[in-house]
């Protein structure tokens, strides 16, 4: 598994880049059963992710977000809400370098989890948070 940009905040959670088409059975076979996708259709150039994620036994979410107009105490709030109804087992979360998957499990800790501000920014720092962290700051 050679998957960019991974980062594990947690033991439930593995946010990334794009996996590539041999990761998913990877993914499986290390406890994984649910992938969470916040890239847009026009990011996935023609990859049939959903196809690939479901071959190999695993539920597939598409939920694009787009840029950090997409980064909203909202979204972060349904993001929670499809961690907490994804089946046993562990889930990864990904987008292009996951800047927008620790920018919102950023404000999920904060919002939905009850984390101060700073342990929110680390979890989300954790997860791949970078070039979003100001927006994140000023919705916490």
């Amino acid at each position: 598994m050679n998957i960019p940009f991974t980062f594990k905040p947690d033991d439930q959670i593995l946010a990334t880049g794009q996996p590539g088409a041999s990761d998913f059975a990877a993914l499986k076979n290390n406890g994984y059963s649910t992938i969470i996708n916040l890239r847009s259709e026009g990011e996935m150039m023609g990859i049939n992710e959903a196809r690939m994620v479901e071959e190999n036994g695993m539920d597939y979410i598409h939920f694009p977000i787009a840029g950090a107009t997409g980064i909203t105490v909202e979204n972060a709030r349904k993001l929670d809400t499809m961690i907490k109804d994804a089946r046993a087992g562990k889930i990864v979360i990904h987008c292009a370098s996951s800047n927008r998957v620790g920018a919102l499990l950023a404000l999920r800790a904060f919002h939905c989890e009850g984390k101060s501000a700073s342990e929110a920014i680390n979890y989300g720092r954790d997860a791949g948070l970078a070039g979003l962290i100001g927006h994140v700051q000023n919705l916490i």
